[in-house]
């Protein structure tokens, strides 16, 4: 089964006012045999990312199947 997971990311960037907080928000597709187990997935991909992030929101796919055309 497919879920899309939904991450914010919070990084600072600077500008010429200083350093400011930028917010950004990123849906990645996991395959997954639950919500839980797509959540810990996306938490070990973004583990050693140097931006935080937080997995906002985790829900079914209607997605059956995603056909490789390079194989």
């Amino acid at each position: 089964m497919y879920y899309v997971t939904q991450v914010k990311f919070t990084d600072q960037i600077d500008t010429n006012k200083g350093v400011k907080e930028k917010v950004f928000k990123h849906d990645y597709l996991v395959e997954a045999v639950s919500v839980t187990d797509a959540e810990k997935s996306v938490h070990k991909v973004l583990e050693d990312s140097a931006i935080d992030f937080e997995v906002i929101s985790v829900k079914s796919s209607k997605i059956i199947e995603v056909i490789d055309t390079n194989g």
